[in-house]
């Protein structure tokens, strides 16, 4: 496929469109399937580059990782290397196969990680949380190096600086198969968070939501293997209702859902442009008046997301007035 796109704009788009699943659970949930030697199957994972460097990440190690349109089977009867350092290309995701590998193996070996044009997303609490649990772990040049005693993981109670979503992550993969009961406050508890959870659960861990942002995990000893659909993906929902009212089109987004995404639709009607839920769906439209300015700002959820503000913006510049647009980045809030 070409690398280059030309693109002759000035009309409305209209029509109706499937997104794929959450990316943002997908690779994850590949990173987990690590912690059992059983066979995972994912439906639903969307077909993008994310999901092939997962895979070359989880293959590196010792899974056997096939690909089928939208499906993803996984299977690691073996760890065969407990490196993912030596790959030629990556992403943050490595961060997250710390865990699974510790509790295979006992010991991993990730690269460092850094930020992205946005800014710097330090993995400070995902490293602070493993100690906590028993890992040790250095940071060399190139790479962090984690061992654990043969004991393994114990779980602890922790409070987060932030809600990270990936700290919660990796917190979670340590949890599952740790001893013990590890509780965490100040926990991300995004619908990808929540459709990872679900799919541990099926793996057979105990994992509990509680109030004020508490997630609670007792150990199991093993996990085995599952098939699961993939959550539709909220941030991909919300650029196809931006391309709808751009343009000044109307597009019905299939899998968009209005429980993940109330933040985004109430943004969508200050702007002056519509929604409409339906069945299997939301229809996007703009308004009879046209659109105007807002002041916006993004959040955790159930805040306004990092990932609806840059097709937001591009709305914005279709609005009479003036916009204000504020990026809040405290701390890990921008973790993967």
């Amino acid at each position: 496929m070409s690398k280059t796109l030309f693109i002759r704009g000035g009309k409305p788009l209209s029509g109706r469109v499937r997104v794929a699943g959450a990316k943002n659970a997908a690779s994850k949930m590949m990173i987990a399937s690590l912690m059992t030697d059983d066979e995972v199957v994912l439906d639903n994972a969307p077909q993008i580059e994310e999901i092939s460097i997962t895979a070359e990440i989880c293959s590196a190690v010792g899974a056997h990782v096939r690909r089928e349109g939208s499906r993803v089977t996984l299977h690691t009867p073996k760890i065969h290397d407990t490196k993912v350092t030596g790959l030629s290309r990556s992403n943050r995701i490595s961060i997250l196969a710390l865990a699974p590998l510790l509790h295979r193996s006992g010991k991993a070996e990730v690269p460092l990680v850094g930020g992205d044009k946005i800014g710097p997303r330090p993995v400070n609490f995902h490293i602070e949380a493993l100690r906590m649990m028993g890992a040790e772990i250095e940071e060399l040049d190139h790479c962090y190096r984690a061992t654990v005693p043969k004991t393994g993981l114990h779980g602890v109670p922790m409070v987060l600086p932030y809600p990270s979503v990936g700290a919660t992550e990796t917190i979670i993969f340590a949890a599952v198969l740790a001893t013990g009961r590890t509780r965490i406050e100040n926990a991300a508890i995004e619908p990808e968070i929540v459709d990872i959870v679900k799919f541990l659960q099926q793996m057979g861990a105990i994992i509990e939501f509680g109030a004020n942002r508490v997630i609670t995990i007792d150990g199991v000893h093993k996990l085995r293997g599952a098939n699961y659909s993939i959550v539709p993906d909220r941030l991909e929902a919300a650029s196809w209702a931006n391309v709808a009212i751009a343009t000044g089109g109307e597009i019905f987004v299939e899998g968009a859902r209005q429980d993940e995404m109330v933040t985004f639709l109430n943004t969508v009607r200050r702007i002056g442009a519509d929604y409409t839920v339906q069945d299997g769906g939301i229809s996007f439209k703009r308004g009879k008046d046209g659109l105007v300015g807002i002041e916006l700002e993004t959040d955790t959820y159930p805040g306004f997301a990092t990932d609806w503000q840059q097709p937001t913006v591009v709305t914005l510049t279709q609005a009479k007035g003036i916009s204000v647009v504020h990026e809040i980045a405290r701390g890990e809030g921008r973790d993967t």
